[in-house]
């Protein structure tokens, strides 16, 4: 009977074994001198990586194309020059989309040299099948950023910035399946810049612009504002409605858009703070939820407002109902180099749970260099048939001479490296959890709390609310960070620390 049990259970382990695959991060220049990767999908079982290289012979930017089987090896590889000479720029997030009925991909993106916008459309071998391109001489760039398949062709989205008009401006351009224009709409606010960062397709009839209402950039920096903006539009690109957020620094954009079952708005955007000493407007993550009618229902911020290259790039709705978001973030690692405040911009990715609640976080380097340590950026994710997360960017380091790769990592639906025990990733730095933050203990707590503070530092106000967005108490900080909650029932409590960097939001359990 035992021998039958182990036998049994061994049977179960390596059977479990044989479904698991390893996860990867692993960097890939793919034969060209430097090399970025920008936007991810899927055709049938493989990975298709969409960036671009620099030619190590002409010096020219090239777009590439890598196709990855599901364990990060490259089964092939295509590029494409711009037909007349010029270079193609870094247009990243969302410029890849896959074709339904074929399985092919569909790429957009722009040449700086002449102001154009381009339509790649490739077959399930990366072969070309239809190439347009949208010349508009008429500007000062012109920056296609976004595509997306709907019924019958394509949407595809970006900025502009034209001599005779302030500011920037977006338009949207609806083709045929062939890349043919059918129209072009463009985007203007009489006072601000519209800034377009993302596409959501809700049905045939209705798609809606994300992104954002900015104060123009040449206005002095303690008067910046901005906003996030969602614009809905029809088939024909009319506007059926549009919302906006409070003009502040509260919250900066819109770059990512969830509508959950339950008709709740679930957004990636960042939090702003002036900080005169350096000069600077630093950026902070943060998750917004929002109900049908976009009252507020929660702001949940990561780190601190310390960076202008702090935030969420974009997101990705997972099968189940959950919300991953990726970007980037200022980290310090206990390695060389022990530069001050941080030594690294890490890859940044926190899943969430469909009413926004955080289930997993994950820091991530793809190479270290221990004299200036390295930037890391994600910019799209695609989420496999197994629940497994792969996400791409680059990694990039200025010593001993300035490099960059293309970046791919793949990681569980619990955020590890995809093996049978979900142990962290081992090029992880710092894999799991955010140990430099604000962090409440114990937790749940009884008839107190106190909190550990980042760096020795103090609290400039603390207000706790319940879930609904009451106020229920305002703290005076204190310097053994000592709070006291005996009067308030058990539940989930939100508590708001506002420091010198900005603001953070904590979950604070109540049990007895």
């Amino acid at each position: 009977m035992y021998k039958t049990y182990l036998l049994t259970l061994l049977l179960s382990f390596f059977s479990l074994a044989g479904k698991a695959q390893q996860g990867f991060s692993i960097i890939e220049k793919a034969g060209f001198k430097f090399a970025a990767f920008g936007g991810i999908t899927q055709i049938r079982d493989t990975i298709i990586v969409q960036g671009v290289g620099m030619n190590s012979t002409s010096g020219l930017q090239e777009l590439i194309v890598l196709q990855f089987d599901t364990l990060g090896n490259l089964l092939k590889q295509k590029s494409f020059t711009d037909p007349m000479g010029g270079h193609i720029p870094l247009n990243y997030t969302n410029t890849i989309t896959p074709l339904e009925s074929t399985n092919g991909v569909a790429i957009t993106g722009s040449f700086l040299n002449r102001r154009a916008g381009y339509f790649y459309l490739l077959d399930t071998a990366l072969n070309l099948m239809q190439y347009k391109e949208y010349p508009d001489s008429n500007t000062l760039y012109n920056n296609f950023r976004i595509i997306r398949q709907v019924e019958n062709g394509f949407i595809i989205g970006g900025r502009r910035q034209r001599p005779q008009i302030t500011g920037t401006f977006s338009f949207v351009i609806r083709t045929d399946t062939q890349g043919n224009m059918l129209w072009e709409k463009e985007f203007k606010n009489a006072e601000n810049s519209w800034y377009l960062t993302n596409i959501s397709i809700e049905n045939n009839n209705e798609y809606i612009l994300m992104g954002s209402i900015n104060s123009y950039s040449w206005l002095p920096l303690p008067l910046t504002r901005s906003s996030g903006m969602l614009t809905a539009i029809d088939s024909t690109g009319a506007i059926k409605w549009t919302w906006e957020s409070e003009y502040s620094l509260n919250e900066l954009n819109i770059c990512d858009l969830y509508k959950t079952a339950e008709k709740k708005w679930m957004y990636l955007s960042a939090n702003g703070l002036y900080r005169p000493q350096i000069p600077e407007i630093s950026i902070q993550p943060m998750l917004v939820v929002r109900d049908s009618n976009f009252n507020l229902l929660l702001r949940d911020t990561f780190g601190k407002a310390d960076h202008v290259f702090n935030h969420f790039t974009g997101g990705l709705i997972l099968k189940n109902g959950d919300y991953l978001g990726y970007g980037m973030r200022p980290t310090f690692f206990n390695v060389a180099p022990a530069l001050l405040p941080y030594n690294s911009f890490a890859g940044f990715m926190v899943r969430f749970d469909p009413q926004g609640n955080r289930r997993w976080i994950r820091l991530d380097t793809a190479y270290w260099e221990s004299t200036y340590g390295s930037w890391n950026w994600l910019y799209d994710a695609v989420e496999l048939s197994s629940g497994s997360i792969v996400a791409c960017g680059y990694a990039q380091t200025p010593y001993p001479t300035p490099q960059d790769w293309g970046w791919l990592i793949k990681i569980s639906p619990d955020g590890c490296l995809d093996t049978l025990f979900c142990m962290p990733a081992t090029i992880s730095l710092n894999p799991v959890g955010e140990p430099s933050d604000w962090a409440i203990y114990p937790n749940p707590a009884d008839s107190w709390f106190r909190l550990h503070a980042p760096h020795d530092q103090q609290p400039i106000l603390l207000e706790l609310y319940s879930t609904d967005g009451r106020l229920l108490k305002s703290f005076t900080p204190s310097p053994d960070h000592y709070y006291p909650v005996h009067d308030l029932d058990s539940g989930m409590y939100l508590l708001k620390i506002t420091d010198r960097y900005g603001t953070q939001t904590l979950r604070l359990l109540l049990a007895r």
